[in-house]
């Protein structure tokens, strides 16, 4: 994805995805490279320490996530979340623009 995409996807301010990027840079968790179709811009990729970070952030998430399901109840939870989905679908308008 291209910085302008994360940004329109995260709900972010460009200026913020432009510092975000900058320390996941530092952190070799991504990686950027010229945009096949279009030279002027930069798509990012998640490197593979980036990608096993995701996959052990993921573990803990859904240790996480399984405890709230048994203290919040699985039908309860799943109606949060599907709320909680249809609240982001309704702010897509309200997204920052560049």
């Amino acid at each position: 994805m291209d910085a302008g995409s994360i940004a329109a996807k995260a709900m972010l301010y460009p200026p913020s995805v432009t510092r975000i990027v900058k320390e996941l840079l530092q952190r070799e968790l991504i990686a950027k490279t010229a945009n096949p179709g279009d030279g002027r811009k930069l798509s990012i990729s998640v490197t593979e320490a980036g990608q096993a970070l995701v996959q052990e952030t993921g573990v803990h998430t859904k240790r996480l996530l399984d405890q709230y399901e048994a203290a919040y109840g699985s039908d309860r939870l799943a109606r949060f979340v599907e709320e909680a989905r249809q609240l982001a679908i309704a702010l897509e308008p309200f997204q920052p623009v560049e």
